[in-house]
């Protein structure tokens, strides 16, 4: 990832509408979605924004406060507006949306704009802020034998995640590559990374 370049995790509502906000101040915008690889319980498609459990975004009456939230997201140049007017279908006041056709619309607009969309498998997880990235972790064995050293590492007697709290993440690069992220630069914390991973690099 570039050091003018925002990343953000997960390509639902929210994480469309950040990129697109940031892509409109000329930054470059990079979305990070587990799916189609990873997928949950209610998501039937690998597409952003997918819309689940109702195609409905409410109320349209300009009284109601949804309606009231749907222009002034319009006027501060949505994508989930402009893409939900796009995919409209019939329901009286109520925005709903043809889930694919907005979905599709949305990716056709980041296309356009550049906003980088990258799809991995699953490996990302517990992604937060932090201070300090170490060095890319390359070895002979994949990034993911890596990366399930480091589960079973923080993996407790009772079966539970318990994460150090230096650790503040881990995700794949554009190579392949594990990069973990973490709160302290401290030879102790690195020797530590080096022997779960099984890396001396």
């Amino acid at each position: 990832m570039s050091k003018n370049e925002v990343l953000i995790i997960g390509g639902g509502l929210a994480g469309c509408e950040a990129a697109m906000q940031i892509a409109s101040r000329k930054i470059k915008a990079r979305i990070i979605e587990m799916r189609p690889n990873k997928m949950t319980p209610v998501h039937k498609t690998g597409n952003l924004a997918e819309l689940v459990c109702s195609n409905s975004l409410k109320s349209t009456n300009p009284v109601t406060a949804n309606g009231i939230l749907h222009q002034e997201m319009r006027k501060l140049g949505s994508v989930v507006m402009k893409a939900a007017d796009f995919a409209r279908v019939p329901a009286g006041q109520a925005l709903a949306v043809d889930r694919v056709v907005m979905s599709k619309k949305i990716i056709a607009i980041f296309i356009v704009i550049s906003i980088i969309v990258s799809f991995y498998s699953g490996l990302l997880h517990c992604f937060a802020d932090y201070l300090i990235e170490t060095d890319i972790l390359k070895n002979e064995d994949s990034a993911i034998e890596q990366y399930n050293r480091l589960l079973q590492e923080f993996t407790n007697i009772s079966g539970i995640i318990d994460y150090p709290n230096y650790y503040a993440g881990a995700y794949l690069n554009e190579n392949g590559d594990l990069v973990i992220c973490v709160t302290e630069d401290s030879e102790s914390v690195l020797s530590q990374l080096q022997f779960i991973t099984q890396n001396d690099d």
